[in-house]
């Protein structure tokens, strides 16, 4: 297959760090925007593979190439290993995570946590962000390494700190908006949240905003830091003034704060029945929070209009990816269902968005 022979080239650019102390003649010149791209390109191939035993084959591919870097142990394999892990966990998690488990990776970023190299630091950590994706990762990710994550977070190196904080925040939320269980103790997901927003709204680091939009996005998801981030204005603000940018990441990150505080993604009612029948059979039961009723969404609605989204929301639709859209177009119906918002949003320009989103078959907006 051609595939088999791209696959380990592109691999050589995924691990290929900047300011890494290397006499690899091999190194490749890449941009901030490199290691995504090459994650897209991994997850198109692998997606596009039509059986389970090409599926394997790419996976051996991975495996293999991840091997044959950890057979030095030295500063240099570990780093890149760790950086290919990233790239594999962005793009075909399903690859990633089986090559997290069987190669023994998370207690190697673990030890690259607590190694006092800023290099070492960083990767380890962005890995960890992206490995701690599900609740069964998260709390295995919880159980060995939130005291490294903590650690991290006392660094003096703000970019090491706020990303950190991401993983602490992805941790804390991965339960989602069921109330009944927790990884994490009652009240984290508040005080992440205040330092999420102290980072968003006093650096100048476009990166550090960056990555505190990514930990609000993961901890909005929690009732009470949804009450207190609609009421904090200067946060809100500094989302508002973020919405500017063109990357599409970060923009994602936003707007799925906006979807989380307006309560207008997806919800499941479980059926009475199988809960009736889950209670007898003392399995778990997921449970809303009562600051998730319709009574506080309104509010928060409410109190997000007057701060100003609706002329944001506008702001965004130009911006051309997809899952963007459809996030704003969820904020959009979500606020038409209150009549008083109706004619603000037609006067902004909501109208005429609504219509591109009908033509261009986003199904939200009608």
């Amino acid at each position: 297959m051609a595939y088999n022979r791209g696959v380990p080239k592109v691999l050589r650019v995924a691990a290929t760090v900047p300011n890494l102390p290397d006499n690899d003649k091999k190194s490749y010149p890449i941009t901030e925007q490199t290691k995504m791209h090459i994650s897209c390109v991994l997850s198109v191939v692998y997606h596009d593979l039509c059986s389970d035993k090409e599926r394997e084959d790419f996976n051996n591919e991975c495996t293999e190439f991840i091997r044959a870097l950890r057979e030095k142990d030295d500063i240099q394999s570990r780093v890149r290993t760790i950086s290919v892990l990233s790239v594999l966990l962005q793009g075909p998690f399903d690859t990633g995570n089986a090559i997290l488990g069987s190669q023994n990776l998370v207690d190697l970023m673990l030890q690259m946590t607590g190694s006092n190299d800023p290099i070492q630091e960083r990767i380890a950590v962005e890995a960890i962000v992206l490995s701690a994706s599900k609740k069964d990762k998260a709390a295995g990710i919880i159980q060995q390494g939130a005291d490294n994550l903590k650690n991290l977070y006392r660094s003096t190196n703000e970019d090491i700190k706020v990303l950190a904080l991401v993983g602490l925040s992805k941790i804390a939320s991965s339960k989602g908006t069921d109330t009944s269980t927790s990884l994490v103790a009652e009240g984290s997901c508040q005080t992440l949240s205040r330092s999420c927003c102290k980072f968003l709204t006093t650096s100048q680091s476009f990166d550090i905003r960056r990555w505190s939009a990514d930990g609000l996005a993961y901890l909005s998801l929690d009732a009470d830091v949804k009450e207190e981030l609609v009421d904090n204005l200067s946060a809100l603000k500094a989302l508002f003034t973020l919405c500017q940018c063109q990357d599409a990441h970060v923009l994602y990150s936003i707007t799925t704060i906006f979807v989380n505080l307006t309560n207008t993604y997806d919800i499941r009612k479980p059926d009475k029945e199988m809960t009736e029948l889950a209670a007898y059979a003392k399995q778990h039961i997921p449970k809303e929070h009562p600051k998730d009723e319709k009574a506080f969404f309104d509010e928060r609605r409410r109190k997000l209009v007057e701060a100003g989204i609706i002329p944001v929301l506008v702001q965004l639709c130009k911006h051309k990816s997809e899952n963007c859209r459809e996030q704003i177009a969820r904020v959009f119906l979500g606020l038409c269902e209150n009549e008083k918002y109706r004619g603000p949003i037609v006067a902004g320009g909501g109208a005429k968005v609504c219509q591109s989103f009908s033509r261009t078959k986003q199904f939200l907006c009608k």
